[in-house]
């Protein structure tokens, strides 16, 4: 599945929201295979042609960047105060789970990946919720 590609929705059913877009990018259905688990092929061009010069090393780059713009994007559909840190720590967190699960040749980690997407997800969303309703004492300027 590519991440970058927007949820479908299904037939007789509304299209995803933003958090269940953001959400989607960490449900990977792994292949029923013996073959070892690869992970993301941008980050094995990465490593595999670490000059940064180079037209794969630089495809794999321009891809990880839209990657994280398109997370930000849906970030920002969401409503969330600071989409640009969401969308990144959301593509961090793709992106270790994926170098993590080559390592130990398992899709297990996306699993725990999805679990810190949600709390980040719905962090951002609450805090939004709260800025909307004049946020805490703290976080009101005071007047002088």
């Amino acid at each position: 599945m590519d991440p970058l590609l927007p949820v479908p929705p299904s037939p007789g059913r509304p299209a995803p929201s933003p958090r269940e877009q953001l959400l989607a990018v960490f449900d990977w259905k792994l292949p029923e295979t013996t073959a070892p688990f690869r992970g993301c092929p941008f980050l094995n061009v990465s490593v595999e042609v670490p000059d940064p010069g180079h037209s794969a090393h630089e495809l794999a780059a321009a891809y990880k960047r839209e990657f994280a713009r398109r997370l930000t994007d849906i970030a920002r559909q969401a409503g969330v105060a600071d989409p640009e840190t969401l969308g990144e720590q959301l593509a961090l967190l793709f992106d270790g789970a994926a170098a993590r699960g080559t390592a130990l040749n398992s899709g297990r980690a996306v699993v725990c990946a999805r679990s810190i997407a949600e709390s980040l997800v719905d962090a951002a969303l609450a805090d939004t919720t709260r800025g909307l309703s004049g946020g805490s004492r703290s976080d009101r300027p005071r007047s002088h």
